[in-house]
């Protein structure tokens, strides 16, 4: 493999034989004040940095730094290329004063994409590129870099400039990924952030992800047929795959990029070793086995396990963020959606501009926090598969449907609840902000109104939230009697502390604010003690504050013992005393001292609250679930949704049912209601035909939200709906051309279609629009006539087809379990209107011309159109299967069958039945045995415009 098509990695490989760059020159002062030497101009060859689109989606160049010898340069820049030797592809922001600068080819990259200004320090040939962002609003910069493939590494400084002679000690703090962000800032509130390392062990995959932010750690195996599905479920931030699997497997590489924009980050094999993984997973959750967390310590996700641990403490520079105990995902406890169903039924994003509006997630969201909004989210792509554990949350979405105040008094509070999950998180790394800690407390605030709201809940997911639901008392009276009202966004920026809180913090933060009213009363109180009325307190830079007696006052006063001379005056003399250096001293450090007491408080808040984290997470997801359920009783009570009954039969039966995004984007009443039955005996194949735009795709595309909505424990929008359950939703609806991977329309169809075929059960709900429209009618019209064969006979799934090949009806005549379907239409001469209702029945008429009419296709196109229809339909031959052939899926085929359908010597005989030979030259016979022969094979005749007219 070229290095061109290198996969970029966190881990540099070792370094090239280093240069001795030529000595550097004094470029200008420093742009911070830091103590830190000038930066020199450039020392000879540059790092090699990145090229403009390194590390997007994972499939850049690798960006390797190279080595230089930074012996002949100033110690500034030798701190910054250990630093950069350090940092590897990542951009490197090296912290000076009050800016992060960039140099080099880092410069370029981070002055092109983030469109601020390419500077350097000289103006020779040689100079060294530079680019800086304030440290104040870094995070808008890291946002943007991150989000178009980089990474960042912070290189911060790690002494005080105000305490430190010379050059200030700077270190790499931390490598920012997309897949380990905490920042609110650069995170989607309403999503998770998964990083995600994938092992291949054997035939199966090891999976484990890890969301930094939330804490949230789990693990799990598919096999390898489904390793897109998986990752294409999680929708990771970033995905670690071995380095060797990549290089090895060029075609890996090329399937993550088309189920994830993620960056594919290639990591080093020893993380992926077992042993490793064992103790680095062992010593994070301090144990010796992992039994006790339902895990096998030689199951093949702790290879992903120990990968993706490792990745993190890389990143974070040898800290491990706070996880949550590994939960080991089960994936038979869900109706898992494979990644064209998703995009199919337009869950999470619309299909064809990638929008959450206009998704089904958009219709459901009624969530108030960010929790709840994540674990909408979760739910929706991991829908269950046991009527128990659907019941159970149906259970609490009925009861807060039916008593309102309930929901009143839970809606109100949830909705100014903070998020507490990713707070909590960031307090036991110990990187909690003051408004992080006043967030905490605002939540804190709210928690006995929620829990007061549960009480008496008699739904098991409702009472069993109110159990996990603690107000945490102690905690929530420190941090309102300590911390400030309004807290500040930094430490740095002092207002942490709430007045009353610390005696002597108040003392100082008095003496700040009012030094001078301190001033005025020692000298009234020193007037009134000695009966010197003009005696005064001044302050000077050399002997700071001092009291003045003018001699005309000092030859008729009597000077206290306890003054000290310290300056003699033509006019007057300059005392001191050791109660005013006292108050000086006070004075002139009450601001150092006070922001020092003021943050050492605050960090004692901090640390109190972090001891409660774990609590603190626990609550979080308890008000997430049940900010979901009040979410789905909104909705069922606002839009008249109705409680489905779910079993474990095979019915699906569902009376007005409506399709529910759309019944939310149309105009109240427009939206035409319709039935659904499905079962394994009499209905387990429909089939459904009717015209364009008539509601076909609308339709099947509903009955399948409709069975997600019942699985995911939500009311559905219909009259009435019993629900068997499925094992998994299976659509192929719609297609275009994949062109990353070479395939055509029909290509991606048929590719989409052979998963369904190899992998649904006689459990599963199965939606086909259209198949076999890419292809010639012909093959098209044979392969869909199988695919219906095979699902009927060999599968056994329920089954909604809805097709153009008017033919497939014949199949409710050999097969007891099909029923045919079809779309009303109203016809006036050649007008028809829509009635978007369906009826039993099949039909055998497309409307095409009627659908060109309406889409503007010109007359002369219409009416010549409308005369080759009905020569082809004069002559059409019968497409029905002969009765000896096979269907498909039948124990027994006959292996000398070798065509569906018949050829069509009907059509020709019967032309020549209706031809008087009388009137045929022989140029007309000739052109007629060149027609008859071209539609005997199937195909169109020399002059390529197939029957004519004659």
């Amino acid at each position: 493999m070229s290095a061109d098509d290198a996969i970029p990695s966190l881990f540099p490989a070792p370094p090239e034989p280093e240069r001795r760059p030529p000595p550097g020159t004094d470029p200008g002062p420093d742009r911070g004040p830091d103590g830190a030497e000038p930066a020199p101009a450039a020392p000879g060859p540059t790092p090699r940095g990145a090229p403009p689109d390194a590390a997007k989606r994972g499939t850049g160049r690798k960006r390797a730094s190279r080595a230089v010898d930074a012996s002949g340069v100033s110690p500034m820049m030798q701190q910054y290329f250990r630093a950069k030797k350090e940092a590897g592809d990542a951009l490197l922001f090296f912290r000076m004063g009050d800016f992060y600068e960039l140099f080099y080819d880092d410069a370029k990259i981070a002055s092109r994409v983030l469109g601020i200004t390419l500077t350097a320090r000289s103006k020779d040939k040689d100079a060294v590129p530079m680019a800086g962002v304030p440290v104040k609003a870094y995070e808008g910069y890291l946002h943007t870099l991150i989000r178009e493939g980089h990474r960042v590494a912070l290189c911060d400084q790690v002494q005080d400039p105000a305490e430190t002679k010379g050059l200030v000690d700077r270190r790499v703090t931390r490598i920012v990924t997309a897949g380990t962000v905490y920042e609110d800032d650069l995170l989607d509130r309403s999503a998770s952030n998964f990083l995600l390392a994938a092992a291949p062990v054997g035939d199966r995959w090891g999976l484990a992800w890890i969301d930094v932010s939330t804490g949230a750690f789990a693990v799990s195996t598919c096999p390898a047929s489904r390793l897109g599905d998986e990752i294409s479920r999680l929708d990771p931030r970033e995905v670690l795959v071995p380095e060797a699997r990549l290089d090895g497997e060029p075609q890996l590489r090329e399937t993550l990029a088309r189920v994830t924009p993620a960056p594919i980050v290639a990591a080093p094999e020893w993380t992926f070793h077992l042993d490793n993984a064992q103790q680095l997973l062992a010593g994070q959750l301090g144990v010796k086995t992992l039994a006790g967390f339902g895990l096998e310590d030689d199951g093949a996700y702790i290879g992903a396990a120990g990968a993706v641990l490792h990745y993190v403490r890389e990143t974070q520079r040898g800290e491990l963020p706070p996880l949550s105990a590994p939960r080991l995902h089960d994936p038979t406890r869900r109706a898992d959606l494979d990644r064209a169903t998703r995009s199919c039924l337009e869950i999470l994003a619309t299909q064809r501009e990638g929008r959450r509006e206009g998704s089904l997630l958009s219709v459901l969201d009624e969530t108030r926090t960010a929790m709840g909004a994540r674990q909408l989210r979760e739910w929706l792509v991991s829908p269950l598969v046991d009527p128990a554990a659907i019941i159970v949350r149906q259970s609490a979405v009925a009861e807060l449907v039916e008593r309102r105040e309930v929901a009143a008094d839970l809606g109100r509070a949830l909705e100014q609840v903070p998020d507490l999950e990713r707070i909590a998180t960031r307090l036991l790394a110990g990187r909690g902000s003051p408004r992080d800690v006043g967030g905490l407390r605002a939540g804190l605030l709210l928690v006995p109104a929620i829990k007061s709201a549960l009480e008496g809940c008699d739904s098991a997911p409702l009472a069993r939230a109110s159990e996990q639901i603690q107000p945490m008392p102690e905690l929530r009276d420190l941090l309102e009697r300590g911390l400030a009202e309004h807290p500040s966004a930094t430490l740095a920026d002092g207002n942490l502390i709430a007045p009353g809180y610390d005696a002597s913090l108040d003392e100082l933060v008095d003496l700040r604010q009012h030094g001078t009213s301190a001033i005025a009363r020692f000298q009234a109180e020193e007037i009134q003690r000695t009966g010197i009325t003009s005696l005064k307190v001044g302050f000077n830079r050399v002997f700071g504050y001092y009291i003045e007696i003018t001699h005309a006052q000092a030859a008729h006063a009597t000077i206290p013992d306890h003054y000290v001379r310290k300056q003699t005056l033509t006019t007057a003399e300059r005392y001191i005393t050791s109660e005013l250096k006292e108050l000086e001293t006070k004075l002139l450090s009450a601001e150092e001292r006070a922001r020092s007491l003021e943050t050492e408080l605050f960090l004692e808040l901090r640390s109190r609250a972090a001891a409660r984290g774990e609590a603190i997470r626990d609550l979080s997801r308890a008000l997430a679930t049940v900010d979901v359920l009040l979410g789905f009783a909104t909705l069922a009570r606002e839009r008249d949704w109705v409680r489905p009954t779910v079993d474990d039969g095979d019915v699906i039966d569902v009376v007005d049912g409506r399709h529910p995004v759309l019944e939310c984007t149309l105009p109240l009443g427009v939206f035409v209601p319709n039935d659904v039955h499905l079962d394994r005996e009499t209905a387990r194949l429909v089939l459904i035909t009717g015209p364009n735009m008539a509601g076909k795709s609308t339709y099947i595309r509903q009955v399948a939200l409709l069975v997600l909505l019942a699985q995911v424990g939500s009311f559905v929008p219909a009259g009435r709906a019993r629900i068997g359950v499925v094992d998994r939703i299976f659509t192929r609806v719609g297609a275009a051309d994949d062109l990353s991977a070479g395939a055509s329309t029909f290509m991606v169809e048929m590719t989409e279609t052979a998963s369904i075929l190899n992998n649904a059960t006689d459990r599963s709900l199965v939606i086909l629009d259209e198949v076999g429209r890419g292809t010639s009618t012909w093959d098209g019209l044979s392969i869909a006539w199988a695919i219906s064969e095979y699902l009927y006979k060999a599968v056994g799934a329920r089954t909604l087809f809805a097709t153009h090949y008017h033919e497939l009806v014949d199949l409710a005549e050999e097969f007891d379990a099909v029923r045919n379907v079809n779309v009303a239409v109203k016809e006036w001469g050649d007008d028809i209107r829509f009635l978007h209702k369906i009826v039993a029945g099949g039909t055998d008429r497309s409307y095409g011309l009627h659908v060109a009419r309406l889409a503007g296709v010109p007359a002369p196109v219409i009416e010549r159109a409308r005369r080759i229809l009905a020569d082809l339909e004069s002559r059409s031959p019968d497409l029905k299967p002969g009765p000896s052939e096979p269907a498909a899926g039948a124990t027994e085929p006959d292996p000398t069958q070798t065509s569906l359908f018949p050829r069509p010597v009907t059509a020709v005989m019967e032309e020549l039945a209706r031809l008087d030979p009388d009137l045929v030259t022989p140029l007309d016979a000739l052109l007629l045995l060149r027609r008859f022969h071209a539609h005997l094979h199937g195909r169109e005749d020399a002059d390529g415009e197939g029957e004519g007219e004659g």
